[in-house]
């Protein structure tokens, strides 16, 4: 059976803060917040980038692991990307990237950021071949 996507899911202590981020600095639509008003659970999209986040809180009865976890810590995202220029100056704009725009040696010009949680998030897009 094929995968479709894959949408990862951020464990988060605040979702109104993480919605709020992912907007405001990333650009990222708001598609779904349950409960609207004060969310534990929500889904974000920027083009074809989807992620969830759910509040730690609201998961501990299935995982009582995730109480002592810090948030963050060894995961990251990486989202392939067009125009990246254009995006990086807005998003330098309102954050400060943990590592600045750069043409890497694998074929890759990217840039990277650090989330409200802690998660890495990496913009990247394919230098064309001349």
């Amino acid at each position: 059976m094929p995968m479709l996507k894959l949408v990862p899911t951020l464990i988060v202590d605040d979702a109104s803060m993480t919605i709020a981020f992912y907007r405001d600095v990333l650009e990222f639509e708001l598609v779904e917040a349950q409960p609207p008003a004060e969310p534990w659970w929500a889904r974000l999209r920027c083009g074809g980038a989807e992620i969830m986040l759910q509040k730690r809180e609201s998961l501990l009865e299935e995982y009582p692991f995730y109480r002592d976890l810090p948030l963050g810590g060894t995961f990251d995202l990486y989202i392939e990307m067009d125009r990246i220029d254009e995006y990086y100056e807005r998003v330098r704009a309102r954050i400060t990237p943990y590592f600045e725009l750069a043409d890497e040696p694998y074929g890759m010009r990217e840039f990277t950021i650090r989330d409200c949680n802690g998660v890495v998030v990496a913009f990247g897009q394919r230098i064309q071949s001349a």
